[in-house]
């Protein structure tokens, strides 16, 4: 859990400054909700176009677009214990989601380029992925360098967080 990972870890780091970096997240802002809290900047980094669009209708708050509400009530209930009916959780959620709308910045990313970002970012101080490269990297060997290429984006004493699939 990202949550519990940076409430230990967090303070190890300026949140006025801070940068993450969600790479193949797909369009999905879940494991953002509580790290948004952590960082001042979030780069999401989604393959596809169409999961770049998806995203920027809802940072734009367009009809049509995915409704992230139910997610964030839960994960600020659930996760970050903001009861509903003691915390004003309504008020709560709409400032959770305008916060992550203004932090997260949306960009194409390839795991098989040598620069999978597409142009020069600065070093972050987090990384999350998940599940992304096992699907990109068709050889171990790529797997490996991909790897590498994510620690080359990753600021002297930043962590990773990667969730994965264990071959057998």
């Amino acid at each position: 859990q990202i949550y519990t990972f940076l409430k230990k870890y967090g303070d190890q780091w300026d949140d006025k400054k801070a940068r993450l970096l969600e790479f193949g997240g797909g369009p999905v802002i879940v494991s953002l909700i509580s790290a948004v809290l952590y960082v001042d900047r979030i780069i999401l980094a989604a393959y596809a176009e169409s999961e770049r669009e998806e995203l920027q209708l809802w940072q734009d708050g367009r009809e049509g677009a995915h409704d992230w509400s139910y997610h964030i009530k839960c994960t600020l209930e659930l996760v970050e214990n903001i009861a509903p009916a003691v915390d004003n959780a309504d008020g709560a959620w709409r400032a959770r989601q305008d916060l992550l709308r203004k932090r997260i910045n949306v960009v194409p990313c390839d795991i098989n380029l040598d620069n999978p970002l597409f142009s020069q970012q600065e070093p972050f101080e987090l990384i999350t992925t998940s599940l992304c490269l096992e699907a990109a990297c068709k050889t171990y060997e790529k797997y490996k360098e991909a790897i590498q290429k994510l620690i080359r984006l990753l600021k002297r004493g930043g962590f990773i967080i990667m969730y994965f699939a264990e071959c057998q």
